[in-house]
């Protein structure tokens, strides 16, 4: 037990430095969420945080590189494809566990706060 909760401590510790690199290259924006189902309940979800893909396009080839190295890039772009399927999960339960089509998809889309 106090081996798994050493490695879990170092998790934390990583998580807050990711977050802290982050935040440097300011590469972090306030986001919200909005969709609508069939029936017209919205759905809403405020205030958290994701990665400004046009902000990490500015980034020059030396931060990059540190962050490709250092194990960042893969997170970052984990999030942004998780970012991404936030429209298809609210068609997944608009569709009772079936996907929409993608043109379906536009009705559910992530905006900047």
């Amino acid at each position: 037990m106090t081996r798994q909760l050493e490695q879990f401590e170092l998790e934390v510790q990583r998580t807050r430095e990711i977050g802290r690199l982050l935040v440097e290259k300011d590469l972090l924006r306030e986001m919200r969420f909005d969709a609508e189902l069939p029936d017209g309940q919205k759905l809403k979800v405020n205030g958290f945080l994701s990665v400004d893909e046009k902000q990490l396009a500015k980034l020059g080839d030396a931060d990059l590189l540190a962050l490709h190295r250092n194990g960042v890039m893969g997170l970052v772009y984990a999030h942004l494809v998780s970012m991404g399927n936030l429209r298809k999960l609210v068609q997944w339960r608009i569709g009772g566990g079936t996907p929409a089509p993608a043109a379906d998809q536009a009705a559910a889309r992530p905006a900047p706060s």
